[in-house]
């Protein structure tokens, strides 16, 4: 077996320890660990000032986020019209007609009219006005169902860049919506279908049910994000209505949140948008990253259940939030229902 000298191995340990500390000391610090004697190493978001350890976390997050290259210390603010370019996010490409709604911070509309603005064939459009680097800006983007809001800070440009382009590209990251799913209510493992009917006399305890959204249309998902016009968390959200006789003696545990409206109990739970249990199917070359299949499990304890007749409607909504729809009885704006509402029966 080969030898390593002293002398490199010490190499190796101080290059090692230079890679990993800074990460490993921050890491220990923002759980609330004091490191002695260590100094901090983070890199700031220069558009939501939020920090990170590495250098390539801070310009993965810039470009995903925020639509933007990583900023060089070298770079010069300019002036010009901004080249929006719209690409699918999951399928890649271009998008068309996308039309783009562009604000200030103060919601105040610079460009966008439902109808002219809009991407070309190859997912670009020019922008009629000039932008200063900086600038903080409010895009809203829609295609049919396919909705988001971004929040975007003009980027410098290199000095070349400056001198020659004509505008400043600025890349969102879009998204084809997610359709007609598969649902499934499983109860101990058993299927229970849409319409169907549960007779509880058998289960007189806490029993375990688990609903299953399913995506079958590949690089089709969702993408959360915040309707600033209207202060609502755009979220994918499944919400259970339990009403008609006996509805206040059947308790649901594991979801999110729930509330009494008029004769019937709401429950809900947030879906995940991306990623490993997500609704989102991404699929690169032959591989699917993502299969698009979100699941969870609730428990109905019908211990106290005096009813002869209760129903549970499960509906899913995105573009919606919890929040706003206990403050209006909305489900929002622009919710809008993925797939047809679940029914379910349960008698004695």
């Amino acid at each position: 077996m080969a030898k390593i000298s002293t002398t490199w191995l010490a190499v190796i340990c101080i290059t090692l320890g230079v890679i990993i500390a800074p990460t490993v000391t921050y890491i220990l610090t923002q759980a609330g660990i004091t490191v002695p004697g260590a100094t901090v190493q983070k890199y700031t978001c220069p558009y939501c000032r939020m920090d990170f350890a590495t250098q390539p976390t801070l310009n993965y997050h810039i470009e995903h986020t925020h639509g933007a290259l990583p900023p060089s210390p070298t770079d010069v603010a300019v002036n010009k019209p901004i080249k929006w370019c719209v690409i699918d996010d999951y399928a890649g490409g271009g998008i068309a007609t996308v039309y783009l709604y562009v604000y200030d911070t103060q919601l105040r509309k610079f460009e966008g009219d439902g109808s002219n603005y809009t991407t070309a064939s190859d997912g670009t459009l020019t922008s009629g006005l000039a932008y200063k680097s900086d600038t903080q800006l409010k895009v809203y983007a829609v295609k049919s169902n396919s909705k988001a809001w971004y929040d975007v800070t003009v980027p410098r440009m290199s000095s070349q860049d400056a001198q020659s382009a004509t505008s400043n590209p600025i890349t969102l990251r879009f998204f084809t919506v997610i359709s007609s799913p598969s649902l499934t209510l499983l109860h101990q493992g058993v299927s229970i279908s849409d319409g169907g009917n549960y007779n509880k006399t058998t289960y007189t305890d806490t029993r375990s049910f688990t609903f299953s959204i399913f995506n079958s249309n590949d690089n089709t998902g969702y993408k959360e994000s915040h309707d600033p016009l209207n202060d609502i968390n755009w979220y994918t959200i499944v919400y259970l209505k339990q009403f008609d006789t006996g509805y206040e003696t059947i308790s649901l545990t594991g979801w999110d949140g729930s509330t009494e409206k008029g004769s019937a109990m709401y429950y809900w739970k947030r879906v995940t948008a991306e990623g490993a249990n997500g609704i989102t199917r991404y699929k690169v070359g032959q591989t699917y990253t993502w299969i698009g299949a979100w699941s969870f499990s609730f428990e109905a304890d019908f211990t106290g259940y005096t009813g002869s007749s209760t129903d549970w409607d499960i509906m899913i909504y995105m573009y919606s939030d919890p929040v706003y729809w206990q403050a209006k009885t909305s489900y929002g704006p622009n919710a809008l229902q993925l797939g047809s509402t679940f029914d379910v029966d349960i008698f004695t």
